[in-house]
């Protein structure tokens, strides 16, 4: 039996009129989540018209690629710090997953499921039990850049993939990872 986490409802993200896709990548902390490959994969999109916004501190040890990416693409690149899941998705157009390493069940991407916001994330852990790819969201071999800044390129290109990827992306949230659910499955496993 699969008993999936949850998270409380959150009103879906409304869509903006900004001209510029917004991009969110969650993970300046850790190393693993792929900052190096965020670094790369925003080298080799500033010709789209995008705006990336990195949440977070970075860590010591991310703190060198974050600042280089900060500094390197400063119209295209705001680093916002903390901000409350609550508030961060609100104008964010995708996230960008990239980690590298096992994750067994990113948050992140049940949030962004909750948001209706689509994710173009790397195919690790527990990623492809949240996304389903070409549903809900876009995965690409984690590592290989080129493979992600193709699908980035494509939802950027296409306003009405990333509408129905956030919708779908929203009704899977809905059917497998409110709380609500989670809590009756745990309830119903340990009364048999």
């Amino acid at each position: 039996r699969v008993i999936h986490n949850g998270l409380p409802d959150l009103p879906q993200n409304p869509v903006h009129a900004n001209p510029a896709v917004q991009i969110g990548f969650l993970g300046t902390w850790f190393a693993w989540k792929g900052v190096e490959i965020l670094a790369e994969v925003i080298k080799k999109t500033t010709h789209l018209p995008v705006h990336w916004n990195l949440f977070g501190e970075p860590s010591v040890e991310t703190e060198a690629t974050v600042g280089e990416i900060c500094r390197m693409a400063v119209d295209k690149v705001t680093c916002r710090g903390f901000e409350p899941a609550s508030a961060l998705f609100k104008g964010l157009d995708m996230v960008f997953h990239p980690s590298i390493k096992f994750d067994p069940l990113p948050t992140v991407l049940i949030e962004s499921a909750r948001a209706g916001v689509p994710v173009v994330a790397s195919r690790v852990g527990g990623t492809d039990e949240i996304v389903v790819d070409g549903e809900t969201g876009l995965l690409y071999d984690a590592g290989q850049t080129d493979q992600a800044v193709r699908l980035i390129t494509e939802l950027v290109n296409d306003p009405d993939l990333r509408r129905r990827l956030g919708s779908r992306g929203r009704a899977r949230f809905e059917s497998e990872f409110r709380v609500e659910k989670m809590l009756k499955n745990y309830s119903e496993l340990w009364s048999e």
